[in-house]
């Protein structure tokens, strides 16, 4: 089974993509891309997340960043 899917099928977060060098911070855009796949449909409020280390993995960035996200978002 590939790294982005699951028991139930592909994760709807393995298609974002973070813009390095931008003027917001990878944990800001991350939390701003879970948001829209909220409002999009794409992730059902109260879904649950990946763990941080498998989405950090799946998008080439560092734990804590996906951390920062998460945290933005409770």
């Amino acid at each position: 089974m590939p790294k982005n899917e699951s028991l139930t099928g592909p994760s709807p977060l393995s298609t974002l993509t973070l813009q390095r060098g931008a003027s917001r911070g990878l944990s800001e855009q991350l939390r701003q891309l879970i948001e829209q796949a909220i409002g999009e449909g794409r992730l059902q409020p109260g879904a649950r997340l990946p763990s941080c280390r498998d989405l950090a993995a799946q998008l080439g960035v560092a734990r804590g960043t996906v951390r920062a996200s998460y945290d933005m978002l409770v």
